[in-house]
C-alpha cells in the first residue's frame, strides 16, 4: 500500500493543524503575544508533525507502524526538549543550521501532549480508508477492456490528484516546521534625559521588562544603568517629538511607520533630517529575520531632546528592534545598535551598505531561478502535449515529474536563504539557478525533438511555440524587475505572478498550436493497421 503517511498528512485535521501553526507563529504570537499564544504553537506541531516524521519514515517501516512510530516519536522528543535543558540547547542548536531558533526548557508546555492522540487519531482514519474494500477495487482486474480503461483511468486520476495535495503541503509542512517564530530580540523603547544625564530603556520582546543604558557625555559613551528616577514602565508614554529647550523653535517628531526624524526651526515648516529609505529598510527587516510587524519594529517609537551645557542639542531616538539612532550637536546621526544593559551585552547596528548589496544579488538570483523553474515546466508541458496529440506516449509527462519535485524544493531553500543569512542555505539562491536552470533544459531537450519526430509541420510548431514563449519571457522579466524595485518582500508574491505568467503561457501555446500538432505520415506509416 505505502500510501497511508501521505493520505495522514494530507487529512483534514492535519491541514488544520498545520494552518494553525503557520497563523499563530507569523501573525497571532506578534499581534496577540500571551500564554495562549504560546501554547498553541505546540497542540498545533503536535497535531501536523507526525504525520511529517512518518513521510520520511515511510520507506522503512509498514503502514500499519509507521503512525505509531512517528506519534511515539514526537511526543519523546518533545517531552525532552521540554523537560530537560541539554536537550533544549542541543535541539536549539541543530534547528538553527536551518533558521534562528530558539527552544526553551517549559514543563507547562508538557499540558499539550494529549494533542499526540488527535494526530492519532487521523492516522486511524487514513489506515482504515487505504485499507478498505473500496480503496483497493481500482487494484482488481475488470473483464471488459472498456472497465479497465475506466477504472485504470479514475485510480491515475485520484494519484495525481493525491500526488498533487502532497506536492503543495509537504513543502508548506517543512515551512511551518523549520520557519517557527525566531528567538526573542531585544526592542529599543524608551528614550529619557533625567538629571543631566541621557538614558536608553531596551527590553526583549515579550515579556521581559525594561533594561537600561545611562550617557553622561551627550550620547557618545553608554553604560548600564538603573531605571531613571521618577520613571515609571507602565505609567511613562512614548514621546513622538520634543524640542530644545535652549532653542524652542527647534524641534524633532517621528514619522509614523517609518525610520525617519524630521526637524523645524521655526515650528511651522517640516523637513526630513533623518531617514532610511525603504530598501534599507528592507534590508534590515531581513537581516533581523525575527520581524513580524515592519511598520510597527522597524519604526521610531520615543524621541528626546537634551541641551549640551556647551552649546547645541543630542537628539536620541528609539527605533524598536534596530536599537537606537543619536544626533550629535554638529547634526551628524548614528544609529549605535543597543548600548549595553545590567543583562545583555552591547550589539551594535548591522552596516546598511553592506547587507543591501548581499540581498540585492541574492534577489536577482532567485528571480532568475523562478524564471527558470516556471518557464522550464510549460516548455515541457507544451512539448508534452503537442507530442500527445501528435499520437505519441502521454507516459512522456513524466518528463514534468522532475521539475515538480526538485523545483520548489530547491527555490523553498532559496527563499530562506536570502532571507537569513545566517543561514547555511544562504548559497541556494545560486543553487537554485543551477538546478533548476539544469532539469529545465534536460526535459526539454529531450521531449521536444520526440514531439517534432511525430508530426507533420514540425518547424511551424517549434516557430510558434517559440515566438509565444519569447513573449511571455518579457512578461516575466517584466514581473521580476517590478518585483525587484518594489521591494522584494515576500517571495510568493513573484512566485504565484510566475506562475500565472506561465500557465497563460502553456494555455496560449497549446491554443494556437492546436491544428499544428497532427501525426505526421511517418508516423502514421507505422501505425497504419494491417489487413489480411
Amino acid at each position: 500500500m505505502r500510501r497511508v503517511a501521505f493520505s495522514w498528512l494530507i487529512h483534514p485535521v492535519t491541514v488544520l493543524g498545520l494552518g494553525l501553526l503557520l497563523l499563530n507563529d507569523h501573525y497571532l504570537k506578534a499581534a496577540h503575544p500571551s500564554w495562549l499564544t504560546g501554547k498553541l504553537s505546540d497542540a498545533a506541531g503536535l497535531v501536523m508533525a507526525p504525520a511529517l516524521l512518518a513521510v520520511l519514515l515511510t520507506p522503512f517501516l509498514k503502514d500499519k507502524r509507521v503512525g505509531p512510530v512517528a506519534t511515539v516519536t514526537v511526543g519523546v522528543g518533545f517531552a525532552l526538549v521540554k523537560a530537560w535543558p541539554y536537550a533544549t540547547t542541543t535541539a536549539s542548536s541543530a534547528w538553527s543550521l536551518l533558521r534562528a531558533t530558539e527552544f526553551r526548557t517549559d514543563l507547562t508546555d508538557l499540558i499539550t501532549l494529549p494533542f499526540l492522540g488527535v494526530a492519532y487519531w487521523a492516522f486511524r482514519h487514513s489506515f482504515s480508508a487505504a485499507s478498505s474494500p473500496a480503496a483497493s477495487s481500482s487494484a482488481a482486474p475488470s473483464s471488459s477492456s472498456a472497465a479497465v480503461s475506466s477504472s485504470s483511468f479514475a485510480a491515475t486520476g485520484g494519484r495525481w490528484w493525491r500526488a498533487a495535495r502532497v506536492g503543495v503541503l509537504l513543502p508548506v509542512a517543512l515551512v511551518g516546521v523549520v520557519a517557527t517564530s525566531a528567538p526573542e530580540s531585544p526592542s529599543a523603547d524608551a528614550v529619557e534625559s533625567i538629571g543631566g544625564a541621557l538614558y536608553a530603556g531596551a527590553n526583549e520582546q515579550p515579556y521581559r521588562a525594561v533594561d537600561w543604558s545611562v550617557s553622561r557625555d551627550g550620547g557618545h559613551t553608554w553604560m548600564p544603568s538603573a531605571v531613571p528616577p521618577g520613571y515609571q514602565e507602565k505609567v511613562t508614554q512614548p514621546r513622538l517629538s520634543d524640542c530644545s529647550k535652549a532653542q524652542p523653535q527647534t524641534c524633532y517628531r517621528l514619522v509614523r511607520g517609518e525610520l525617519a526624524v524630521q526637524m523645524t526651526t521655526d515650528g511651522r515648516t517640516w523637513a526630513d533630517d533623518w531617514r532610511l529609505s525603504e530598501e534599507e529598510r528592507e534590508a534590515l527587516y531581513r537581516e533581523y529575520g525575527d520581524v513580524y510587524n515592519r511598520d510597527g519594529q522597524l519604526s521610531g517609537r520615543s524621541i528626546v531632546v537634551r541641551d549640551l551645557p556647551s552649546g547645541g542639542h543630542v537628539v536620541v531616538v528609539a527605533n524598536v528592534r534596530d536599537g537606537f539612532a543619536v544626533r550629535d550637536a554638529a547634526g551628524t546621526w548614528t544609529r549605535i545598535g543597543f548600548p549595553a544593559t545590567s543583562r545583555a551585552a552591547a550589539v551594535p547596528a548591522p552596516a546598511l551598505n553592506d547587507i543591501t548589496d548581499s540581498y540585492r544579488s541574492a534577489d536577482v538570483l532567485f528571480a532568475v531561478g523562478i524564471g527558470l523553474l516556471f518557464a522550464g515546466l510549460a516548455a515541457t508541458g507544451a512539448a508534452v502535449a503537442a507530442n500527445a496529440r501528435a499520437g505519441g506516449s502521454p507516459h512522456w509527462a513524466w518528463f514534468l515529474v522532475p521539475q515538480l519535485a526538485a523545483g520548489p524544493f530547491v527555490l523553498l531553500f532559496a527563499e530562506w536563504g536570502r532571507t537569513d543569512p545566517s543561514s547555511v542555505l544562504f548559497a541556494f539562491p545560486v543553487l537554485s539557478v543551477a538546478v533548476t536552470g539544469f532539469v529545465a533544459l534536460l526535459c526539454v531537450l529531450v521531449v521536444t525533438p520526440i514531439a517534432m519526430n511525430r508530426m507533420a509541420g514540425a518547424g511551424r510548431w517549434l516557430l510558434r511555440t517559440a515566438a509565444v514563449f519569447a513573449v511571455f519571457a518579457v512578461v516575466q522579466t517584466g514581473v521580476a524587475v517590478a518585483w525587484l524595485r518594489h521591494g522584494a518582500e515576500h517571495g510568493l508574491t513573484l512566485a504565484l505572478i510566475s506562475l500565472v505568467v506561465w500557465s497563460a503561457a502553456l494555455a496560449t501555446a497549446a491554443v494556437l498550436d492546436h491544428r499544428t500538432a497532427q501525426p505526421g505520415p511517418a508516423f502514421q506509416r507505422r501505425n497504419r493497421p494491417t489487413t489480411t
